[in-house]
């Protein structure tokens, strides 16, 4: 089976937050949907500081095979509170 990597940069580090053997590349990205929603969890409110986050599925050579990309804006509404 294929090694893929699940790499999270959160703007402070680029960290490997899982390394697993897979089935395929589908598999991988539904993977990475559920380590992106746990991860998100985990920093509760702290995403916020940063605004932007991101989970790189890797293969085993480091090559990128898909990105989730997080960004948070605030709209001008809430940039009063």
């Amino acid at each position: 089976m294929p090694v893929f990597r699940f790499v999270v940069d959160d703007g402070s580090a680029r960290k490997v937050r899982a390394e697993l053997d897979l089935p395929d590349f589908k598999t991988a990205k539904a993977e990475a949907v559920t380590i992106a929603s746990e991860r998100l969890n985990d920093i509760d409110g702290a995403f916020w500081k940063q605004r932007d986050w991101r989970l790189d599925v890797t293969d085993e050579t480091d090559l990128i095979l898909c990105s989730l990309v997080v960004y948070g804006v605030d709209a001008p509404a809430g940039r009063s509170s």
